[in-house]
């Protein structure tokens, strides 16, 4: 029988890695798609999304409606979004501590489901993310975090569920830094789009656009959906494919 270390890295790298090679994409919400999405996801409760709940939510609504075009339809979907849990701990710790201070809150949802609307979305990831109370944080510090890591990670072994990761690298002072060759004109997610073949496996980041006013999405995935999600003419209303960095 494997040992917990074995099953957890096992685990890990079937979560985020696949054997073939994904090309990346990139599209740009400015700050006019940004508003109009942040209005159509609001709901009572849930009146004031943020950029990256109304972003997520859009996703979500796109992928489960690119889902319903396959010959295979997955029973369940499921997202995961980093969480960071400096401000989640009792005390808060300091943004700027060093170390991937992290948890990654998931939340299924069915993709034929008609009346799962951009509002019900965010009140879902809304959801997610509420249940990390600095109470429930204690909890992640205990011994058995490995064991429920373990667990979460174990998911991507179902063959009923598909799981898309989400990342968001806004605000965290990117094009604030001096790399060596003074502050950056443009930030990219794993380099030129081109030569960017990588191994994750379905994930989507986001990052501040260089003029700060919009979010560039950056997808790391080749599979049906995505490929049905940028030909999407209801998703191309909002995100424009790869424009220049220049504008």
């Amino acid at each position: 029988m494997d040992s917990l270390p074995t099953k957890f890295i096992r685990n890990l790298e079937n979560f985020y890695f696949q054997g073939s090679k994904s090309p990346m994409r990139r599209f740009l919400f400015d700050s006019k798609a940004i508003k109009a999405l942040k209005a159509n996801t609001s709901s009572q409760s849930v009146p004031f999304p943020s950029k990256i709940e109304a972003l997520t939510a859009f996703l979500c609504k796109r992928i489960a409606a690119a889902s319903k075009f396959l010959t295979d339809v997955p029973k369940t979907l499921a997202i995961t979004h980093v969480a960071n849990l400096r401000p989640r701990v009792d005390p808060p710790l300091p943004q700027n501590i060093f170390g991937n201070l992290l948890w990654i809150p998931i939340a299924f949802y069915d993709p034929l489901d008609a009346s799962m609307e951009l509002p019900d979305l965010a009140i879902m990831l809304r959801e997610v993310f509420a249940r990390l109370t600095a109470e429930n944080v204690k909890e992640i510090e205990s011994e058995s975090t490995l064991t429920t890591l373990n667990e979460l990670f174990s998911v991507s072994t179902n063959e009923k569920i598909k799981i898309f990761r989400f990342t968001s690298w806004c605000n965290m002072g990117i094009y604030d830094v001096n790399y060596g060759w003074q502050k950056p004109v443009w930030v990219a997610h794993m380099g030129d789009l081109d030569a960017a073949n990588i191994r994750s496996k379905h994930q989507f980041v986001f990052l501040e656009s260089a003029c700060k006013e919009g979010i560039e999405l950056w997808i790391a995935s080749d599979d049906e959906e995505i490929r049905v999600v940028e030909k999407d003419p209801e998703f191309l209303a909002y995100a424009k494919p790869n424009p220049s960095i220049c504008k």
